[in-house]
């Protein structure tokens, strides 16, 4: 399993500020062969397939985001707070529960991450299990697999060289030359970002690999399957009008990574069956839609009523899908027939 970027509540453009408000609540507190994959308006599909639902927030809350699900579909995420003096910026958040129609708070935690098959569910500082917080001597945990290993990191904290760990059973297990770590699935396989290179890697069997670009300078892996396919961006030869790098999401497998084209603005999550979720960048939509991409297809999630945006941070593998419609935590099922 893994983890990710989200949103800010109340904020006019969604996916703009994807990545705002981890990596803004963190800061406060302290190669392969590339394929393209072209992908015309005709493989968007028709989002009337699948249903989005609100899944509401807890007491008091006025918005959220929904980060991880797992199969037996509890999910996680936070709920988010306005401030005391209403001021934008400072926005309140608590780790959040959603499972079989109740919401439940995770202690006094800000947010969780992530959340195995056994209920186990890691955040910003915590382990939670049966109901009770465990203290892991360490700061930020971003993912956990089925088998109790957990990645992390302290690099929010330190000025200095960042600490990178798996952690498991108490002992942790510093990660040499990376920069911080995204994602580990059931074989122990974890992705991320090396050190000296700032390009996606992968770290199995005691080796770091370096997953290398699209021609661009830097890259980024955000998650991993069983089956050893990795998600992330990468920068393109390409630049934009101010000289900037332009990136496009990826599909490493098998020592090639092959770029998914421009429509899908973010990837976020791959499950065990190599589909794939995100935000897109349709050209007949108001606003980024959370989409999901499988095969070489493309769907259109869409978003709540009267809302302009969305984003899928987070898949199972039935299929299910969560994540954020605007300012509100949301969960999207396939409907039958």
């Amino acid at each position: 399993m893994r983890r990710m970027m989200l949103l800010v509540a109340g904020a006019a453009v969604v996916v703009g500020l994807v990545s705002v408000a981890v990596s803004a609540f963190l800061a406060n507190r302290s190669s392969g062969v590339t394929a393209v994959v072209a992908l015309p308006d005709a493989t968007k599909s028709r989002q009337a397939r699948w249903a989005v639902t609100d899944l509401g927030v807890l007491p008091r809350g006025n918005g959220g985001f929904a980060l991880a699900i797992n199969d037996r579909s509890q999910i996680v995420g936070a709920t988010t707070y306005p401030s005391d003096d209403g001021t934008p910026a400072r926005v309140g958040y608590r780790a959040t529960l959603w499972e079989a129609g109740k919401i439940t708070s995770v202690g006094n935690h800000p947010m969780a991450l992530d959340i195995n098959n056994s209920g186990r569910i890691v955040g910003t500082g915590f382990l939670w299990e049966n109901g009770k917080t465990t203290g892991v001597g360490v700061i930020d945990l971003t993912a956990i697999n089925d088998r109790g290993q957990i990645v992390g990191d302290d690099s929010a904290y330190a000025n200095a060289r960042p600490r990178v760990f798996r952690w498991q059973q108490g002992r942790t297990h510093d990660l040499a030359g990376f920069n911080t770590a995204k994602a580990i699935n059931d074989r122990g396989q974890i992705v991320g970002v090396c050190q000296r290179s700032e390009h996606a890697c992968l770290f199995e069997k005691g080796r770091t690999t370096d997953l290398g670009t699209l021609g661009g300078p830097f890259s980024e892996a955000v998650d991993i399957n069983v089956r050893g396919q990795i998600v992330g961006t990468a920068d393109t030869r390409a630049t934009d009008e101010y000289g900037y790098a332009i990136s496009h999401p990826f599909l490493w497998e098998k020592g090639k990574m092959t770029d998914l084209g421009d429509v899908i603005y973010d990837v976020e999550a791959i499950n065990d069956r190599g589909q794939i979720v995100g935000a897109c960048d349709f050209p007949n939509t108001s606003g980024k839609h959370a989409c999901l991409w499988e095969k070489g297809k493309l769907t259109d999630l869409g978003t709540l009523p009267q809302m302009p945006e969305s984003i899928a941070l987070g898949i199972n593998n039935r299929g299910q899908i969560v994540g954020q419609s605007t300012d509100r935590p949301v969960l999207w099922t396939l409907r039958s027939g």
